[in-house]
């Protein structure tokens, strides 16, 4: 079994963000910057200073990251467990946008957080203090204001929060995975283009062995593509923009779950996409051709206008630029500035059914939805909620065919 498949040539220099982090650990925290507080709180009474003596837990998230709206749960838990204790706990947003503060306030709805919650300042300069490149992000502060560990939520338990409580040391270090390099590496693509001798395109493919979990995906225009803990079906919905039922297995495929991370030239956004629909299936083990079929779909429409939901929303992005983002967490979905076909397919992938976009509105949406997991009538109604409705429907449809690579 493959552990690890480097599928291009990689960046020279990628992967000091690791080593700059564990470099923090045993140093003083840097002070939060903070342009925003939540749930009553006033952000500028938010200090490390004023928590010196206690343990500090500091969470780095955002709305449109599913596995940190995910990790809500866990993190109240702990909250409960440590009340009355030596334990502050400190939820930083990185949400960025004139409509920021509302989808902040409209996730904690949703899903409550018991944290002090709070936004990062412009710039992100409390998140680039700590080195921080991924979320979700967690840092544990000893009694004496020292880094103590830089890890993620749901690693975080009451053991080790325990021992800090005690004077004791969390494990000082920053784990660095060691990978086994495919001997072809390099052989499957060459670099786009290049500046100077450094190459301007890598792709990192690798097995993820973690069990459960959330699954998340990105695509931003700065030159990064990535996703976590997809399912060899999933990851083939992703790259292909297609909800998972458009997808015909037609023999047994490989059924890891995958990592991936992309870094390219910012002017070679627009391609990414399809150069990773050339690399990724025989990465993978699989081959994909096209084809058709007689299917059920849901037919995604919006007879009436967009209206704001109490829970569930749906709106137009105020900034039809920049970023997009989707994620997904055991009922909670959050997708910012999409397409609403690319919506469509991408609640159809998460949801297991095949949802046509008919709504003919135009622009980039932000939709956050709530809902029983598993539970088709609750995600229906969520929909409704947000102000779309979806009616089901039986169409000749294209689909993709998938069958393992020979």
């Amino acid at each position: 079994m493959k552990k690890l498949i480097i599928s291009c040539i990689i960046f020279i220099g990628i992967g000091s963000t690791c080593f700059s982090q564990q470099e923090l650990i045993g140093k003083p925290a840097p002070e939060l910057k903070l342009s925003a507080g939540y749930n009553g709180l006033d952000y500028k009474r938010v200090s490390l200073n004023n928590e010196l003596g206690k343990i500090v837990v500091i969470e780095f998230w955002a709305t449109w990251c599913g596995p940190c709206v995910g990790a809500f749960g866990h993190i109240n838990e702990l909250v409960n467990k440590f009340k009355g204790k030596d334990v502050v706990f400190i939820s930083i947003s990185i949400d960025k946008g004139t409509d920021a503060d509302q989808k902040i306030e409209n996730v904690l709805k949703m899903r409550p957080l018991y944290t002090k919650v709070v936004k990062d300042a412009d710039g992100f300069p409390t998140m680039k203090a700590y080195g921080i490149s991924s979320i979700p992000a967690t840092i544990l502060i000893d009694k004496t204001g020292k880094i103590s560990k830089i890890t993620n939520p749901t690693s975080v338990n009451e053991e080790m929060l325990s021992n800090l409580l005690a004077g004791k040391s969390s494990d000082p270090a920053v784990s660095i995975k060691k990978t086994e390099i495919n001997p072809d590496a390099g052989k499957t693509v060459a670099p786009v283009s290049e500046k100077g001798n450094a190459p301007v395109f890598s792709l990192n493919i690798e097995e993820n062995r973690v069990v459960g979990g959330s699954s998340s995906w990105y695509k931003q225009p700065t030159g990064t593509a990535g996703a976590n803990n997809l399912s060899t079906i999933g990851f083939i919905s992703w790259i292909y923009g297609v909800s998972v039922d458009y997808l015909v297995v037609l023999d047994s495929i490989p059924k890891m779950r995958w990592n991936m991370e992309a870094l390219y030239a910012p002017d070679f956004n627009d391609s990414i996409m399809p150069l990773l629909q050339q690399i990724v299936p025989h990465s993978i083990g699989v081959q994909v051709t096209p084809g058709k079929k007689m299917m059920d779909v849901y037919v995604l429409t919006c007879p009436d206008g967009i209206k704001p939901g109490k829970k569930c929303t749906f709106s137009k992005s105020a900034d039809q630029e920049g970023e997009s983002h989707s994620g997904s967490s055991e009922g909670f979905i959050t997708i910012t500035k999409q397409s609403v076909r690319s919506i469509a397919e991408i609640l159809g992938g998460e949801t297991g059914i095949i949802i046509v976009d008919e709504t003919r509105l135009i622009g980039l949406y932000d939709i956050i939805l709530d809902f029983t997991d598993g539970n088709l009538n609750s995600f229906i109604t969520s929909i409704k909620e947000s102000g779309l409705i979806l009616t089901k429907e039986q169409r000749e449809t294209d689909v993709l065919l998938i069958r393992r690579a020979r």
